[in-house]
């Protein structure tokens, strides 16, 4: 009896806390803010993102494309909360980011302290042997899907710190692909999981000062820019086999999907995988290890002869 009453009380607290986990934070009573800023806007998730936010609250969108970024703002012109777009590309010198931004903020007459939710969400991705390019269009790589991240993290980090008495939230997006190597994905498993453990070190650094860190790790996203990107196609400019058909497969989630994890787990968890893919490939890494994890990888490639 007193197991049976153990495993009763076990499964509803799980229950409950599960439960908990799935309802929708309010936005507004929780950050107090009027902005929300959302990096890589013009993707998949951050479409979704703008989406579901803009009934909130004004959107300050971040993309390196200014078509796509009126495109959005024409979308959504008749909400009663507006899209305010600023250029920037994460190519570019990240030095500059932080002036810009305060000059935008400024032309805009944007308060500070109103701003109080950042997605970060740019990067793009890379399926090729790790010899098969130079260090300059590596070191890119890197700056685009680790380096703007940081730059993203230690503005906001900071901002966040002068909204006294209030809390904030920084929500990143890593991938299902942090937590194993991939062959092929050299880099892009290793800016991800760097991704991850950053956020996972802030979230540590940062919950007792008012800053809600959030790092959500979906398995493949369907119908988002990452396939359509040169470094997922093969020769003749198609999208790579397999790779390709991965996006609308049974292991894909939605960019809803990712954007509705964002919304529900903020302020209560530091990490969440999204998708059964990106749970099993968590669960894989943790009980496998390193060694064993990295020695299965090498048997085999889903495109060994296409990439070589």
């Amino acid at each position: 009896m007193g197991l049976c009453k153990f495993l009763l009380t076990l499964i509803l607290i799980s229950a409950s806390f599960f439960y908990y986990l799935t309802q929708y934070t309010n936005l507004i009573k929780k950050y107090k803010c009027k902005y929300a800023v959302i990096t890589g806007s013009t993707g998949g998730i951050g479409k979704e993102l703008t989406s579901q936010l803009i009934k909130k609250m004004n959107v300050i969108t971040v993309a390196r494309n200014p078509a796509e970024l009126e495109k959005i703002q024409e979308q959504y012109k008749d909400e009663q909360f507006k899209i305010v777009p600023f250029v920037f590309d994460f190519v570019d010198d990240l030095n500059t980011f932080s002036d810009k931004f305060d000059q935008f903020l400024t032309e805009k007459g944007i308060d500070k302290q109103e701003v109080g939710m950042c997605f970060s969400n740019a990067g793009y991705g890379d399926y090729k042997p790790f010899e098969s390019y130079n260090y300059i269009e590596k070191a890119k790589f890197v700056q685009v899907n680790f380096d703007a991240h940081l730059a993203i993290c230690d503005y906001f980090c900071k901002l966040f710190l002068t909204r006294k008495n209030t809390k904030s939230a920084l929500v990143i997006t890593s991938s299902a692909l942090s937590h194993t190597p991939g062959k092929y994905f050299a880099l892009y498993h290793t800016t991800k999981a760097a991704l991850s453990s950053l956020g996972n070190a802030l979230y540590a650094e940062y919950r007792r000062k008012g800053i809600d860190v959030l790092v959500v790790h979906p398995s493949s996203v369907s119908n988002t820019k990452f396939y359509q990107h040169k470094g997922i196609k093969a020769e003749g400019d198609k999208t790579m086999p397999v790779i390709g058909q991965i996006e609308n497969s049974f292991i894909a989630v939605t960019p809803k999907q990712v954007v509705n994890r964002m919304l529900t787990r903020v302020g209560k968890i530091n990490q969440s995988q999204v998708g059964w893919a990106a749970v099993s490939t968590a669960l894989f890494a943790t009980c496998s290890g390193r060694n064993i994890q990295g020695w299965i990888w090498s048997l085999f490639s889903l495109n060994d002869k296409l990439v070589k």
